[in-house]
């Protein structure tokens, strides 16, 4: 092998572990999603917006 073949093939690897390293990192510092609770986000909802597209019920 020359040397140019080695240095090629170590930038490669290098290349392929800088790649996985920092997706190792996102992976593991992404956020989890809260899980949502229908009943309180449907109660929540900001009705008032769409009194001029559909009639809403007051209750």
């Amino acid at each position: 092998m020359t040397i140019e073949i080695l240095l090629s093939l170590t930038a490669v690897s290098l290349s392929i572990l800088a790649v996985g390293g920092i997706t190792n990192a996102l992976w593991a510092t992404r956020e989890e999603n809260p899980a949502v609770n229908l009943d309180d986000t449907i109660r929540r909802a900001p009705y008032h917006r769409l009194h001029n597209i559909v009639a809403v019920e007051r209750g």
